[in-house]
């Protein structure tokens, strides 16, 4: 019989999440009512999980370099060298902006 080694596994280890008191009540609203739709539960699930384990901040105590919604972020893929610009909005905002993610994505969601 063999076994499998468990000293080889490491769990990983996420980066820190930081959130402001007024995005983390907006986005818990967002996440809890897209639960229902088949098509956004996975990141509305994805999106929750993120907040619960987020440290929440006043607004005004959020750092100036942390995502926040409505931030515009400067994205690279290490791949290709490919660079875009995208702004992170809230569901029903993206049909404005072409380069809008919405937070209710899988990429969007923190």
């Amino acid at each position: 019989m063999t076994y499998a080694r468990t000293d080889l596994w490491h769990p990983i280890k996420l980066p820190p999440v930081m959130i402001s008191e007024t995005d983390r009540e907006r986005l818990v609203a967002v996440a809890t009512a897209a639960l229902t739709d088949r098509g956004r539960a996975a990141a509305a699930s994805n999106l929750l999980r993120e907040l619960d384990r987020a440290t929440i901040v006043p607004a005004a105590q959020l750092p100036a370099n942390v995502v926040a919604v409505h931030s515009r972020v400067h994205l690279r893929d290490n791949i290709t060298g490919e660079e875009s610009w995208i702004t992170l909005v809230l569901p029903g905002e993206t049909k404005g902006g072409t380069n809008a993610l919405s937070v209710l994505t899988l990429s969007g969601a923190p």
